[in-house]
């Protein structure tokens, strides 16, 4: 891709602080300036041309060691560091601090401490108050340590959430159906549900209070006591205001909407992905999908009757009747291409022949299965799955498995995955694929902690400079 400047990507906002936000694709800069020549300044050349714009640049570092902080304090002037008070974050402090000594020495040597600032301070416990005493006596000699310190608290995560509340997607969707609307009230404040509570309160002071004595063998007689107290309640005169409980409801109920026509049905959720046999797997059984979504992912949103599955942009796609038993395959012919078995990455011939590659009783073996159901797509994951045991074990242990199935009249993959680790394990060394192993680690080498140490960074990075000086620029 194409280099943009920095500033195409800067969002202004009219109180005067500027932002130039990142996405996910910044933890691929890490690997990626290992290879690029003055890796510790590309920061900093980024930002030379704006400084000259703004009173203050302000860089929000990752809590780590390693290349793009080198960067973030190469082009720095001065380094605010925010520490908790535990033992963790005060260890990692240290290490930081030497590695800034170790920055200053051989790339910046302008950058300075301006001081430490104190952040989730808990000063309720004993442990932040001996730590926050032992830093300030240790480091700020030297360091300065501000005296304003950020407490730890919940209210920010409160505030968020009172002002834009994130409600459950079954509760939304259970208002939408009924056409309401939900108000989440805040937590652990009862003044904000005060008829909740107070209902609450009747229920256990009352009701439960008075029926607690009673003997009951069966929920209908709770029950049908429970609403003779109930009428009662509702049915009994305020004692400050005119009226009953159930005057105010007839009242209100005039003015309501009547409830939809079919009651709200809850609906389990999940994302699958559109397999090369065209189904979709939910809840231990599978379910066709067109063949136009193969390999796409699909939402699926199942009652206790029904499954629906529907495209990413929320069209739907089919709907199925909900399995009743495990493994339970449902599909449509429709569903499929015509020549779905030539044209499928997974078809028949494709399973025949890499079974043949293994030996005739595992040759064999797919032949049953692919056989086994009315429609042969419904049996690719299960060939698929018999197939790739060859990873793991060896191509002998495969064949003798497939031998003792046909032997014996056991053709599935069960009786496969549960036979053949006894058998590999009777053949000892022979009865596993080393040899993929061995040819997926040829080549591969295992780098120590000790490599991305900020002081093996530097070092390398000064010797290739230098190089590059005695070289010549090319």
């Amino acid at each position: 891709e194409d280099e943009q400047p920095p500033g195409n990507a800067i969002i202004a906002h009219n109180e005067g602080v500027d932002l130039l936000p990142s996405n996910i694709e910044l933890s691929g800069m890490e690997t990626g300036l290992f290879n690029v020549m003055r890796r510790e300044y590309v920061l900093k050349s980024c930002i030379e041309g704006m400084r000259k714009n703004y009173d203050y640049i302000l860089i929000d570092c990752m809590p780590s060691l390693g290349m793009m902080t080198v960067n973030a304090l190469a082009a720095a002037d001065s380094v605010i560091i925010p520490s908790q008070p535990n033992f963790l974050s005060t260890k990692g402090l240290n290490l930081l601090l030497r590695s800034i000594a170790k920055i200053k020495r051989q790339i910046n040597p302008r950058l300075r401490i301006d001081g430490i600032l104190l952040t989730m301070v808990d000063n309720r416990t004993n442990n932040a108050k001996s730590i926050i005493t032992s830093l300030r006596s240790s480091v700020g000699e030297n360091i300065r340590v501000f005296e304003s310190e950020i407490p730890f608290s919940v209210r920010a995560a409160e505030c968020s959430l009172w002002i834009a509340p994130d409600l459950n997607e079954d509760y939304a969707e259970w208002a939408e159906h009924n056409h309401t609307v939900i108000l989440p009230a805040k937590v652990k404040k009862p003044k904000y549900k005060s008829s909740v509570e107070n209902a609450v309160g009747i229920l256990e002071k009352g009701f439960f209070h008075d029926m607690e004595e009673m003997d009951y063998f069966s929920l209908e007689q709770f029950n049908r006591d429970l609403w003779r107290h109930l009428e009662e309640l509702n049915n009994a005169p305020f004692a400050k205001k005119p009226y009953s409980r159930r005057y105010y409801w007839d009242e209100e109920r005039r003015e309501l909407m009547p409830l939809p026509p079919v009651p709200y049905e809850y609906m389990e959720r999940r994302t699958a992905k559109v397999s090369s046999d065209y189904h979709v797997r939910f809840d231990n059984a599978y379910y066709s999908v067109d063949r136009a979504y193969l390999h796409k992912e699909v939402l699926i949103r199942a009652s206790t009757t029904t499954v629906r599955i529907f495209s990413k942009e929320g069209e739907l796609i089919c709907e199925w009747p909900r399995a009743t038993s495990r493994s339970q395959w449902s599909t449509d012919p429709s569903h499929l291409p015509e020549n779905y078995r030539d044209i499928s990455e997974w078809n028949g011939t494709y399973f025949t022949r890499r079974a043949m590659t293994i030996g005739p009783n595992t040759s064999e073996v797919i032949k049953l299965i692919l056989a086994s159901r009315k429609l042969e797509v419904q049996t690719y994951r299960m060939c698929q799955g018999v197939l790739s045991f060859s990873r793991k074990y060896s191509k002998q242990a495969l064949e003798e498995t497939c031998r003792q199935a046909l032997e014996i009249g056991k053709t599935t993959y069960t009786f496969i995955k549960n036979t053949i680790p006894v058998i590999a394990e009777e053949l000892g060394a022979s009865g596993y694929n080393t040899a993929a192993n061995d040819e997926r680690n040829k080549g591969a080498f295992v780098m120590g902690a000790e490599a991305m140490d900020i002081n093996t960074l530097l070092s390398r990075s000064q010797s290739l400079a230098q190089s590059k000086g005695k070289g010549g620029e090319k």
